[in-house]
């Protein structure tokens, strides 16, 4: 099964995360702070889905950025060298 890493834990994030997971995707939700993606996937209670670091995230199939572009998404994929637009949707 294709995993997605979804980077965010916000407005965008959290409702694709929930979306993907009830599919039966396999989702890890990606964010600066642990813990809470820890408490949003306990929150969500879907198997599919789990909690991780944007590092996590970002080492799956799919990396699919939930995040506005004002909350820093192009510094958080930049340094880490997360470009790889096949990858990136």
């Amino acid at each position: 099964m294709t995993t997605i890493g979804l980077f965010g834990t916000g407005r965008i994030g959290v409702p694709l995360a929930r979306m993907f997971a009830q599919a039966g995707q396999k989702v890890i939700l990606g964010s600066r702070n642990i813990n809470r993606a820890k408490e949003i996937v306990k929150g969500l209670g879907q198997e599919t889905l789990s909690a991780g670091s944007y590092e996590d995230a970002a080492n799956t199939d799919v990396i699919l950025p939930g995040m506005f572009l004002r909350d820093g998404m192009l510094d958080i994929l930049e340094p880490c060298h997360y470009y790889n637009w096949v990858r990136l949707f």
